[in-house]
């Protein structure tokens, strides 16, 4: 497994299709899932296992599924390591892993997914505060309102604020 094939793997849903993923987890087939990201180096199927596996409060053999994903430097294991950390109540040595440098602050999609986390750890203000340079972007502002915690009409009001860039053009 390396960079390459990851790559690979998330831009020509190499490996496992996410459905048939899908359909495993719902046959209870999380032991082949397991087997398979072990054995094959299959992201999805480590990604779902994982978070199967977290949900089941197995957390350890959780991270110990993703490491070798994370140790490669792979950014989506690192942040589900980060998501599987915060469950465990280790929230600040996770955000810290992920945390954007200046340059990926400028990335709302790095931004969101941060947000994400953060309200996860209950940092509600951080993830709201992350965001907010961003509402320029109009598919991200109903994200402040699911992070914020607040009810989905905020998402919705904020979504219905007239995007600045006039898009007929």
């Amino acid at each position: 497994m390396n960079i390459d094939d990851l790559s690979w793997q998330a831009r020509n849903h190499g490996g496992v299709y996410p459905r048939m993923v899908r359909t495993l987890l719902d046959l209870g087939q999380v032991e082949l899932l397991i087997r398979a990201a072990r054995e094959r180096g299959d992201w999805n199927c480590a990604e779902a296992a994982a978070r199967e596996l977290c949900a089941a409060g197995e957390f350890d053999r959780a991270l110990a599924l993703v490491d070798p994903f994370t140790d490669i430097g792979w950014r989506a294991a690192e942040w589900v390591t980060a998501e599987i950390m915060i469950r465990r109540g280790e929230g600040d040595e996770a955000l810290a892993m992920v945390r954007p440098d200046p340059a990926e602050l400028g990335d709302g999609h790095v931004c969101a997914r941060y947000a994400e986390l953060l309200s996860k750890a209950g940092r509600v203000e951080e993830a709201v505060d992350v965001l907010t340079p961003h509402l320029g972007e109009y598919w991200l502002r109903s994200r402040l309102g699911c992070v914020s915690g607040c009810d989905q009409s905020v998402g919705f009001a904020l979504a219905t604020v007239p995007d600045p860039v006039d898009r007929t053009v």
